[in-house]
């Protein structure tokens, strides 16, 4: 099955979900940070001549493993390297509640640290 094919059938069963949404989020992941929300930008380049053009300035994410020792298992989070530091100075879960508290924090991990009463 070629990948538009695939693609075609994946989007075709969307329709038997009843919240579609909320599983196509999961496909479909947004080139965002899930702590601090930060994701792409648009700019300029600026030649010596101040001719400008348009580009794009990608977010430096990175797939971790956090160790999170209140529930004694590991958490999967797709984070900026800025987020890291911060993580690794102020740890992991203070990290997780202030970005809940500014509202920055993903959905989906929102979701599950309140199914397990860490918020």
């Amino acid at each position: 099955m070629g990948y538009c094919a695939f693609n075609y059938f994946l989007f075709s069963n969307l329709l038997k979900f009843k919240d579609a949404s909320l599983f196509c989020s999961f496909l479909i992941m947004p080139a965002a940070c899930e702590i601090t929300g930060k994701s792409l930008i648009f700019g300029n380049c600026v030649s010596h001549a101040n001719n400008k053009t348009r580009r794009k300035f990608h977010v430096n994410l990175k797939r971790k493993n956090f160790y999170i020792a209140e529930i004694d298992g590991w958490i999967l989070l797709r984070v900026s390297t800025r987020a890291m530091r911060t993580m690794r100075k102020n740890g992991v879960l203070p990290t997780l509640r202030s970005a809940y508290k500014k509202g920055t924090l993903a959905p989906h991990i929102e979701k599950l640290f309140r199914s397990l009463k860490l918020f």
